[in-house]
């Protein structure tokens, strides 16, 4: 497989969710010949340095949006975000020596992740209690009706619930 000839777009749409990073390290070609061609303090070489924080912003954005869709889970979506802030540095470091882009692409990078699983993390949170009180509920005898009721819950969701613990 060469993944140098897939885009981001195609990656998605194939679910090959781990190369998403490798969009980012798809520059490091052309900023190995940009180098050769103009030197290391280029405007060229940083013009690219910038392209590839440009790209890292949008994997890591694709990639945010494919945990709160339910595509990867919070493990699958930290790998993401640390690959592609590790492969910037890398880049960034060899090519442009600009540690404060650095710690921009980490804070952006951190910050897409925390809250998203965060957020994921209380909704999980909040469905087991709710989960928890029905079946407390039902196990002292009252009637699904009544839970549904008094919870203010779809008298559905709470048949599914007191189902699924019976299984």
């Amino acid at each position: 497989m060469k993944y140098w000839e897939y885009s981001d777009i195609d990656i998605m749409e194939d679910k090959m969710y781990p190369l998403l990073p490798l969009q980012v390290f798809k520059l490091r070609y052309k900023m190995e010949q940009i180098k050769k061609k103009y030197g290391e303090r280029s405007i060229e070489l940083k013009d690219t340095i910038m392209e590839a924080k440009k790209i890292s912003e949008i994997i890591s954005k694709e990639g945010s949006q494919l945990f709160n869709n339910g595509e990867i889970d919070g493990d699958d979506l930290h790998r993401i975000l640390l690959a592609v802030a590790n492969l910037f540095e890398y880049l960034n470091t060899k090519y442009g020596k600009d540690k404060k882009l650095n710690e921009e692409v980490r804070s952006m990078t951190k910050s897409l992740y925390d809250p998203a699983v965060e957020q994921k993390g209380i909704e999980k949170g909040i469905e087991k209690e709710r989960k928890q009180l029905i079946l407390k509920q039902y196990s002292k005898g009252l009637s699904i009706e009544y839970i549904a009721e008094i919870n203010d819950f779809d008298v559905e969701y709470v048949k599914d619930v007191v189902k699924n613990s019976i299984h």
